[in-house]
């Protein structure tokens, strides 16, 4: 309701809310409900805007963050691919879209770079100015380079959920050991292609010592869960051996497609497209003999 105070007649008998001024009330001033129901937050004065995140609780603020970055469209087994993280920062002013976080991350994989020592790493300041952003922006959607680093990975779980989404199906055909043996081979190739996204994937887990937990909640559980009955049925083993069976092709995989041609040369006798041939083939007999101990 606006009271007379608060308004002037306008043409038509229409009443304007006129904005009380600010020195008229005590800095920590309560912002009305209905302000800060109908006034976007980037259009607030800083006091306003500061006393209004002071008032939202965590559940309506963690609920603005996920507005702002939706939920991509889930290509596979209920796989959410878009990694999603919270800041408690005052919006800046270049920040009031989902097409800030999409280009601020589409900078980031551009401007991936390989150390010296193998490792993947981004200059944040480069994203900045590819982005067109601050870096208060920046640090206001991704509060840690870490996170940064993981939301560019979100194409690569994308990617992943697709070949699972199309490899499924495979599961339910009567020759299982050919099935094993085809899926294997996909998923290393998959890997040999994605080599610059699985070492960013194995740097990331080595700074927090585990996987990050919306990667282990929104990706791996739903595909553990998908492949492990359909597997351990074929094999004769019970789901938790199939959990494992799986998680140990994954490390095998992830390891074997990471080796460099002079790795391959060692290990494998030759190098480039040969070397990983061989080392696709044992991946598919390793396979095999784990799902068929018998």
């Amino acid at each position: 309701m606006i009271h007379h105070s608060d308004s002037f007649p306008a043409s038509g008998g229409l009443h304007i809310r006129r904005r009380p001024r600010e020195e008229s009330y005590p800095l920590a001033r309560r912002v009305s409900k209905m302000e800060r129901r109908i006034t976007p937050r980037c259009f607030l004065s800083g006091s306003a805007r500061a006393t209004t995140q002071s008032l939202e609780s965590d559940s309506v603020r963690s609920a603005r963050d996920r507005r702002v970055r939706p939920a991509a469209h889930q290509p596979a087994l209920s796989v959410e691919p878009r990694y999603a993280t919270a800041s408690s920062m005052v919006r800046p002013k270049d920040a009031c879209s989902e097409e800030t976080w999409n280009r601020i991350v589409s900078a980031a994989r551009h401007e991936l770079v390989e150390t010296d020592d193998g490792e993947v790493d981004v200059s944040v300041r480069q994203v900045a100015t590819r982005a067109g952003v601050s870096l208060g922006t920046i640090h206001y959607y991704f509060p840690t380079k870490e996170n940064l680093l993981e939301a560019c990975l979100d194409v690569y779980y994308t990617r992943l959920g697709a070949l699972a989404f199309e490899l499924a199906p495979l599961l339910m055909q009567t020759d299982t050991r050919a099935v094993i043996e085809q899926v294997t081979r996909r998923f290393y190739c998959f890997a040999v292609a994605e080599r610059r996204s699985l070492k960013l994937r194995a740097k990331l887990n080595a700074q927090l010592g585990y996987l990050e937990p919306q990667r282990a909640r929104q990706v791996r559980g739903p595909m553990l869960d998908a492949f492990a009955s359909q597997i351990g049925s074929m094999g004769g083993l019970d789901v938790a051996e199939a959990r494992l069976t799986i998680q140990t092709m994954t490390g095998l995989i992830m390891h074997l497609a990471l080796l460099a041609d002079a790795d391959l040369e060692q290990i494998a006798g030759a190098g480039g497209e040969p070397g990983r041939q061989i080392v696709e083939d044992h991946v598919a007999r390793v396979a095999l003999r784990l799902v068929f101990p018998r």
